[in-house]
């Protein structure tokens, strides 16, 4: 994503400086490149520490840590970043040319107004994962209670392991704390060391517990617990002395109903880190942009919807694309 003469977002051009507004994968493509021969590369210092517990290490002369407010004076213009409510460490990136033209990048994100900052801009540069109208949660502002009262459920008959993304993970186990649930946490190494990076930023996570230290044996024995993993995982039990049975629960982007049942011990529920259509449309209503360019890589179909959207029933200019040059 390439953002005037010198900038390049979640993608890598040779001798740009390169910006990472969160560390899932598809936003940090092709970061070894940037590693080489990137100028400087921006990132919350989140990001950078997440990055690291995945085994991605950018070199201290590299690495610009940015907040929430925080701006940057480049040769052909000025850096913001804006707060956005994804994972913890999203940023957005906000642009303004020496021509004085403003330019929003949102990155993913959610609840735009409360979680997400919105900025007015002549031009912005969004995700449309969910740009389809047929794309709208009912739940959506009552999906944490919702969740919370789904995994007491689940927690009651034993055993229970929440399969999620990243950052998601933690999200959730916040959540849960926050919807009363009281089951002690365990997780693996890099979600036990992630999940102690947004306890450093705020998190309020409570009792969590290394797997395989003795204070994790000792609450699995007992078989009243949460196991956090990654969405990839195929760890779907954990035996120590006595077995116990196992719910399993996957955190999905999207599902037609809030859960869906896929055997009588494992279960998908509806929970995303994205804008429905709904909110898309809010976000691009209260920027007030001039024009619009959805970005394609995640769901072309979906960008084409919504860039069709825009231009006829909200009468924005607005275009879709996978890669994106803006210049002045």
């Amino acid at each position: 994503m390439l953002i005037g003469e010198k900038i390049a977002v979640d993608g890598h051009e040779p001798h740009r400086v390169r910006i990472i507004t969160h560390a899932h994968s598809d936003h940090m493509v092709d970061i070894d490149e940037s590693i080489r021969s990137s100028p400087r590369i921006f990132a919350h210092p989140a990001t950078f520490e997440i990055m690291d517990i995945l085994g991605i290490s950018i070199p201290s002369n590299k690495a610009f840590k940015v907040d929430y407010g925080g701006e940057i004076h480049l040769e052909d213009g000025i850096l913001k970043f804006l707060r956005s409510k994804h994972i913890l460490g999203s940023i957005q990136t906000y642009y303004v040319s020496r021509e004085g033209v403003s330019v929003v990048y949102t990155g993913d994100f959610k609840e735009p107004g409360s979680g997400t900052e919105i900025r007015e801009s002549d031009i912005v540069i969004t995700e449309a994962t969910y740009g389809s109208p047929e794309y709208i949660r009912p739940y959506k502002d009552i999906i944490d209670e919702l969740l919370a009262d789904f995994v007491s459920e689940l927690i009651s008959r034993g055993p229970l392991i929440i399969k999620a993304y990243y950052g998601k993970q933690q999200e959730v186990m916040e959540v849960l704390r926050k919807g009363g649930i009281a089951a002690p946490y365990i997780a693996g190494n890099k979600v036990y060391m992630i999940s102690k990076v947004a306890e450093k930023y705020g998190a309020k996570i409570g009792d969590l517990f290394l797997e395989g230290t003795r204070e994790a044996e000792e609450i699995i024995k007992q078989g009243w617990y949460i196991y956090f993993t990654h969405t990839s995982s195929r760890k779907n039990s954990i035996t120590i002395g006595r077995e116990h049975r196992h719910t399993v629960l996957y955190l999905s982007g999207w599902e037609r109903e809030l859960y869906r049942m896929i055997d009588r011990n494992t279960y998908v529920f509806s929970y995303s880190g994205h804008s429905d259509f709904e909110d898309l449309i809010v976000y691009i209503d209260r920027a007030r942009p001039k024009y619009v360019i959805v970005d394609a890589y995640r769901s072309g179909e979906n960008a084409k919807k919504f860039s069709k959207y825009l231009e006829e029933r909200l009468k924005i200019k607005a275009s879709y694309r996978p890669v994106i040059s803006i210049c002045y």
